[in-house]
């Protein structure tokens, strides 16, 4: 039987306490029978910092209302009595106002003007350039060098980063920020303005003088969130020691996960210690129309002529331009459509979502069937044979992620060049198709 409750909600903390217990929460149940098939029914919880208990009724209503102490509650799973889209929303209001920036993969996010602005999106700049230029360091240092030649190297100039940002409404504003301090840290500055991440990572592989790149954005993420995305020489993530910096690296779960992500706690702002100088002076910085060179290589990807009908959902200003772009060459017949629409059979040909985040996408076969990124690979990999290339699809189905390599034109010395590139991916297929040696289709 449910029971029902008449008790008024109150939202404020309970008040008259002089006593303050720590940020717990603890159950009161009703003992029961003792058999092992009747459970431990709660009746009553106490929420973190009170002393008195409330009942469930109140509990869910608080869960309800997205109750701030609830964050730190550690039963506020125990969503039993609300519906599940609430329960849901609740819990992405808790998320999204958790303590602390967010880790990912390549970078950081947050929220704007409360967890980022510009002063600490630059001291955070100035710790990833730290973290890239001894990185990189470390990876072109001789081990049969003495001990004085190593010192010289670390002390040279660092190099150039590669900086840009995207379309997102306070991405100009950080992106200052973050160019100003990448050149007072002693880089030089490749400011290749409104950008996308795969095009970012073509300017590092086709620039030999860039060590990375630092994109600012808060792609994957709500449009209340910011951050940033560095990458080093060859577009692989940055490794930071998060310690040498006074900054906190702590695993936060949801929904009893073991972790749901990483999250990052900065000092006070009068206790951050300046990061090192990379060089006694401030770096150069240079600003390039980077997106014409872009659009010239993305161009060599795509048939000279194309007839394959191909609907392209992308909510991306600059790529939809892109899409135009190749359309009006007669190298791509595209439709664009938002990312929200699901693909249907028989649409097109060819489907494909390109993310935020462009250097992956999501493609699908003219019956709507959304390829893996495995069958793809294997697929192109086989029709590539047929043909003179030094281009190669990869896959990894545990993380979803596929790239494909270009040995014809190493990026960094006689390393194989690295491309994630959803237009890329996109391309290669479509040239596939055109000359006969693709028949794309869903395997599994």
């Amino acid at each position: 039987a449910v029971e029902s409750s008449t008790e008024s909600v109150t939202m404020q903390d309970p008040v008259g306490d002089k006593f303050r217990r720590p940020a717990e929460s603890f159950l009161f149940a009703d003992a029961g029978p003792a058999h092992d098939s009747d459970a431990t029914r709660v009746t009553s919880y106490i929420c973190p910092g009170a002393s008195q208990p409330i009942s469930r009724s109140l509990h869910l209503a608080r869960l309800h209302a997205a109750w701030p102490v609830c964050d730190q509650c550690p039963r506020r799973n125990e969503t039993e009595g609300l519906t599940a889209s609430r329960a849901s929303r609740v819990q992405q209001i808790q998320e999204a106002r958790s303590v602390g920036l967010i880790r990912t993969e390549s970078g950081l996010r947050g929220q704007y003007i409360n967890q980022l602005n510009r002063s600490t999106i630059a001291w955070l700049t100035t710790v990833f350039c730290d973290s890239l230029v001894r990185q990189y360091q470390d990876q072109h240092i001789n081990p049969s060098l003495p001990a004085a030649a190593e010192v010289e190297i670390r002390n040279a100039a660092a190099g150039t980063v590669a900086v840009g940002y995207d379309s997102r409404a306070s991405s100009p504003d950080l992106f200052v920020g973050v160019a100003s301090a990448v050149a007072d840290s002693g880089l030089n500055v490749l400011d290749i303005g409104r950008c996308t991440a795969a095009s970012i990572q073509e300017a590092v592989r086709s620039s030999p003088e860039v060590i990375g790149g630092i994109i600012t954005t808060g792609a994957g993420f709500s449009p209340a969130l910011t951050g940033l995305d560095v990458f080093d020489a060859v577009n692989e993530s940055v490794a930071v020691v998060w310690r040498d910096y006074q900054i906190v690296l702590s695993a936060v779960s949801h929904n009893e996960t073991p972790v749901n992500r990483w999250q990052l706690e900065l000092p006070d702002g009068t206790q951050r210690r300046p990061v090192r100088r990379l060089a006694r002076r401030s770096g150069t910085r240079s600003v390039v129309d980077f997106e014409s060179r872009y659009r010239t290589w993305i161009s060599r990807w795509f048939p000279e002529h194309s007839r394959t009908s191909v609907i392209v959902r992308t909510s991306d200003p600059l790529m939809i331009e892109r899409i135009e772009w190749l359309t009006q060459r007669d190298q791509l017949n595209a439709v664009c459509r938002p990312v929200s629409e699901r693909a249907e059979r028989g649409e097109a040909t060819v489907s494909v979502t390109i993310w935020e985040d462009d250097r992956g996408c999501e493609i699908s076969d003219q019956y709507g069937q959304v390829i893996r990124c495995d069958d793809l690979a294997e697929q192109l990999n086989r029709a590539i044979r047929s043909r003179s290339s030094q281009v190669t699809a990869h896959a990894d189905p545990a993380s979803n992620r596929f790239w494909l390599t270009d040995a014809g034109r190493p990026s960094q010395g006689d390393q194989t060049e690295h491309i994630t590139d959803g237009l890329a991916t996109l391309g290669l297929t479509l040239k596939l198709m055109e000359s006969g040696r693709l028949s794309l289709s869903c395997t599994r």
